[in-house]
């Protein structure tokens, strides 16, 4: 009787022990599981954040733009003897080839172009005023290059910068020593730059010959 009693306990026993380990191992899953969906939810919770905060920052430059836009609309515009006794004659050397005024695309927007040669160089300088009617149309043009970007192959290097002051576009054509800039200046104007046969240095450092904090 004692070892029938004895057999029987120890079945009771393994019994039991296989119910404990089960209920532990159910116990671990289920808070491996209750885990994966904090994990899960709280992922989702950052993505559904980082997308209201990109929403907000669309939203908040969406007004800010309108904004100046609403404020350069109600400038007048520079005339076309304001920005010819701007364009200087001469810089970094290179004397003044050719002017045009009132030749941009953006409408009737005031504009000039001044080109200088020199030793086979050239430094063509483009500037529209956004003031008045053409303002939306301007500063839409002037804000896309002051996206942060950059690509480079055998041929070109395209990146966003930011050099004395100003955010711009620079291109730079490699075989052929080119260098290119647009940029939107003083919320205002914007200025297209080509320069041939010039490095990035050396058409930065002819930009600031310019004096473009004569814009007013």
């Amino acid at each position: 009787m004692k070892s029938i009693a004895t057999r029987n306990d120890n079945i009771f026993y393994k019994l039991t022990c296989r119910v404990a380990v089960g209920r532990i191992f159910m116990t671990v899953l289920l808070m491996v599981f209750l885990m994966s969906c904090k994990d899960e939810t709280k992922n989702k919770i950052e993505d559904a954040k980082n997308d209201a905060n990109a929403v907000v920052n669309v939203l908040e430059n969406t007004n800010s733009m309108q904004e100046k836009v609403e404020e350069l609309s109600k400038m007048e515009p520079l005339t076309n003897e304001e920005l010819k006794e701007w364009l200087p004659l001469s810089v970094s050397g290179m004397d003044r080839s050719s002017y045009e005024v009132g030749t941009a695309t953006y409408g009737n927007a005031s504009s000039i172009q001044g080109r200088y040669n020199n030793s086979g160089k050239e430094f063509k300088i483009e500037v529209v005023d956004g003031a008045g009617p053409v303002a939306s149309m301007v500063l839409m043009a002037g804000t896309t290059y002051q996206m942060d970007m950059e690509k480079e192959d055998e041929y070109r290097h395209e990146v966003k910068v930011e050099r004395n002051g100003i955010e711009a576009r620079q291109t730079y054509l490699k075989k052929q020593n080119h260098t290119h800039l647009n940029f939107l200046y003083k919320d205002r104007f914007y200025v297209e730059v080509r320069a041939k046969k010039m490095g990035v240095d050396e058409t930065w450092e002819t930009l600031e010959d310019i004096n473009l904090d004569q814009l007013q």
